[in-house]
């Protein structure tokens, strides 16, 4: 749900639809070379593709939106910026909320070693660990779910000094 990415965010990222709007985070995973790129590439061979994962996935969503077409399919990618050159939305951080995948920053670390250094975190998936992405979030702005309940992220990186290697 929308409500549970805006709950964690500065008002700045909020997402501008109510808290009860139902949202999903859309991930690639290592199958996704074999089972959706390679095919799409060797379809578009004679088209020009400047970047053809981010082309593969907008082609796949593209199919995903006309399953729905009584509904309102809002989709944001994740290289979209908005005109003060922020995220639409905070990739990591929807992942984390919607329970795909556990987004480990500084906080998790309680002995933090790094000082004044600038540290990013980094999303491990239980199953792919490293190896996924986060793509594009749908949005159905006009279903609202106010019973969902969310589920959380798995910690899959359970001791202090493997989230330190992060």
């Amino acid at each position: 749900k929308v409500g549970w990415y805006n709950a964690v965010l500065q008002p700045a990222f909020h997402l501008p639809y109510p808290d009860d709007t139902l949202a999903f985070v859309v991930l690639s995973t290592p199958s996704m070379f074999d089972k959706a790129l390679k095919p799409f590439v060797n379809k578009e061979r004679l088209k020009i593709i400047r970047d053809p994962v981010d082309q593969c996935v907008s082609h796949h969503l593209s199919f995903v939106k006309e399953k729905f077409p009584d509904q309102k399919v809002d989709i944001i990618y994740d290289y979209e910026i908005l005109p003060n050159r922020k995220p639409k939305f905070l990739a990591q951080t929807a992942a984390h909320v919607a329970g795909a995948a556990y987004y480990y920053q500084r906080k998790d670390v309680k002995l933090d070693p790094w000082g004044k250094k600038k540290i990013y975190g980094v999303c491990i998936h239980p199953k792919y660990g490293g190896w996924f992405a986060i793509r594009a979030l749908l949005v159905f702005p006009d279903i609202q779910v106010p019973l969902l309940e969310q589920s959380a992220p798995i910690d899959c990186v359970s001791t202090e000094e493997k989230r330190i290697e992060l």
